[in-house]
């Protein structure tokens, strides 16, 4: 499990809290914009939802991150991978759930739309290196464009 917050001083005065930052397989609480709902011309997710990360890349504008929903209902359930209930019951999430592998959003850490699960920070904690590598394949066969959410 990923360190509790930490407090920092803002460049203006005042303090603020940082989170530690995410790397892949990280599972966040993120509100997630599906592909539809931005094509729609929607800025905002509509529900709050744990998100596998996918990579976390540093870019001269902040660390880029790369996120797929993780659901347990959905349109194309040939898309979705589905979380071991090991997996599931570790990460606090409800068995039968699963990566969608055909939707992703992007944006710079930390955004928004990040949210604090009940622990106080975003993280649930990391999905297994042999699942991750099976999601991220899939993610990859797909070529799916990436909703950004930088705005």
């Amino acid at each position: 499990m990923r360190s509790a917050t930490r407090w920092c001083r803002r460049a203006r005065g005042g303090w603020t809290i940082s989170w530690t930052r995410p790397g892949a397989a990280d599972v966040i609480l993120y509100s997630y914009l599906w592909r539809h709902e931005a094509a729609r011309g929607e800025e905002s997710g509509r529900k709050d939802r744990p998100c596998l990360v996918l990579a976390a890349t540093e870019t001269p504008v902040g660390l880029r991150v790369i996120t797929a929903p993780i659901t347990t209902k959905h349109h194309e359930p040939e898309q979705l991978v589905a979380l071991p209930p090991r997996v599931a019951q570790h990460l606090g999430l409800e068995p039968g759930c699963g990566v969608v592998c055909n939707d992703l959003n992007r944006f710079t850490w930390v955004g928004p739309d990040v949210r604090a699960t009940p622990g106080g920070t975003p993280f649930y904690g990391q999905v297994p290196a042999k699942l991750f590598e099976v999601i991220r394949a899939r993610v990859i066969a797909n070529a799916v464009p990436q909703t950004n959410r930088d705005g």
